[in-house]
């Protein structure tokens, strides 16, 4: 893990030492997170935006950066230069969030790109630097935050002024297995993903979305992806549901007998 300030810090070391090719704007980033301890399954910052930043929210003005921020562009679908990767074709989300940088408290973000070639064949800007481009739609307009095990934003004089919404899941399921006693929560919708928890049989975990044989799930403040064969409906306190619309009450028989005498006339 690094501190955020380091992280800012150890980028602007980068500057003027390396190539677009040999630091892009994502390998610029990760390259320092990884010498920390951090890791990633996959090097690109449409993989980043979907399984490693948290907290993702809109970018209006300069005064929202901080040091360590992530800071995405984005273009949608039918937008010019929209080219989302293959491998998120089916994923419910389809933006594509084609450029990522590194926010600081002065209100700069830090990236690496190449803006323009000379006669001589050299760049105008060739490598980590930081962005002159604006700030808002179909630039940079969505900032983020690095998950807790890659950077520690603690060293700052203030926390990120953003708490996240609370998660409503679409639905509820149980946790089923054959055979042992959990079931691995991944870090992205692939067996070859990092596991980030082994949440136990029986247990009632939130759906927050759906992309082929695997559910978005959360559980115990934890969000990842669960095979759906591993996942039988359920409800919020660990039951599985009921076949079509009936349900079955267990009630004392003094309850039983005033819900009657309540329903009376009424059925």
């Amino acid at each position: 893990m690094i501190k955020s300030k380091e992280l800012v810090r150890l980028y602007r070391l980068q500057i003027g030492r390396f190539s677009y090719a040999e630091m892009d704007c994502i390998k610029s980033i990760e390259n320092i997170i990884t010498r920390h301890g951090g890791r990633s399954d996959l090097v690109g910052s449409n993989w980043w935006a979907r399984y490693e930043l948290k907290n993702l929210r809109p970018l209006t003005e300069r005064s929202q950066l901080y040091d360590g921020c992530a800071v995405l562009k984005t273009l949608l679908p039918g937008q010019p230069g929209y080219n989302l990767p293959s491998r998120y074709r089916n994923h419910v989300d389809q933006i594509d969030y084609n450029h990522i940088g590194l926010g600081t408290d002065d209100g700069r973000i830090l990236d690496s790109t190449r803006y323009g070639q000379r006669s001589d064949g050299s760049w105008t800007r060739n490598g980590p630097g930081w962005s002159t481009a604006k700030i808002g739609t179909n630039s940079w307009d969505i900032i983020a935050d690095f998950p807790p095990d890659m950077v520690d934003y603690s060293d700052r004089g203030k926390a990120p002024d953003y708490q996240p919404p609370e998660v409503i899941p679409m639905e509820y399921a149980q946790v089923y297995a054959e055979s042992g006693s959990t079931v691995r929560l991944r870090k992205s919708a692939s067996t070859k993903a990092t596991a980030i928890a082994n949440v136990p049989v029986g247990a009632s975990v939130g759906v927050l979305a759906k992309q082929g044989a695997w559910w978005q799930i959360s559980y115990a403040g934890k969000t990842g992806w669960m095979m759906t064969e591993f996942l039988r409906p359920g409800d919020a306190q660990g039951g599985t549901a009921p076949p079509g619309d009936n349900i079955t009450l267990t009630i004392s028989k003094s309850a039983a007998q005033a819900l009657f005498d309540a329903l009376k006339g009424v059925i």
